[in-house]
């Protein structure tokens, strides 16, 4: 390192940017994303719709159901589309029988799902 000030200040710039940028790619979210990460809905637990439109249903694990298991998520955040009364463009959608045609549509769930739905 040179012992002039100014040149030092910009040395330790650089290196703090190296590391914040190293930081964040080690921190990026891994493909197994769930459905609040890739759609940024904030209705995650401390996210930051919560006061505005409450806990999406996704994000809580029901008692006596595995859905940790399902796709590689938490909760039902790889499953989304199975939850009834789960909103989707700021619409609350049905039963899973009535909201599929939607899901099938979703970006999210043509990813989980490996294909590209027309």
């Amino acid at each position: 390192m040179s012992s002039d000030p100014v040149t030092r200040a910009g040395e330790r710039a650089a290196l703090a940017q190296q590391i914040s940028s190293t930081q964040r790619n080690k921190a990026a979210p891994s493909p197994q994303r769930n459905c609040w990460e890739y759609l940024a809905c904030g209705r995650e637990p401390g996210g930051d719709k919560v006061a505005e439109l409450g806990v999406c249903k996704v994000t809580i694990r029901g008692p006596g159901l595995n859905a940790e298991a399902r796709n590689g998520g938490t909760a039902y955040g790889r499953a989304c589309w199975t939850v009834a009364g789960t909103s989707c463009g700021g619409e609350v959608q049905g039963t899973f029988a009535k909201k599929h045609a939607n899901c099938l549509k979703c970006s999210f769930y043509q990813e989980v799902q490996g294909s590209t739905v027309p």
